[in-house]
């Protein structure tokens, strides 16, 4: 799973097992590589935005369309 800075460079590359994150490779916006400790970190936090969104949409549909 890729997340982009806002000026289309990848930011955090996520890879999962059974839905557990297994590895992360996260970068600077100047493209710099990320350590791998921090950029596990980043890839918690984007994942905690990625879910926080799907959650937010359910919501609103299931408002919605009930």
């Amino acid at each position: 799973m890729l997340s982009y800075y806002p000026n289309g460079k990848v930011r955090c590359e996520r890879n999962y097992v059974n839905g557990e994150i297994t590895s992360a490779y996260a970068y600077h916006p100047n493209g710099n590589e990320i350590a791998e400790k921090d950029a596990k970190k980043i890839a918690l936090k984007d994942e905690e935005a990625d879910n926080a969104y799907v959650d937010a949409v359910d919501a609103f549909i299931r408002k919605w369309a009930g």
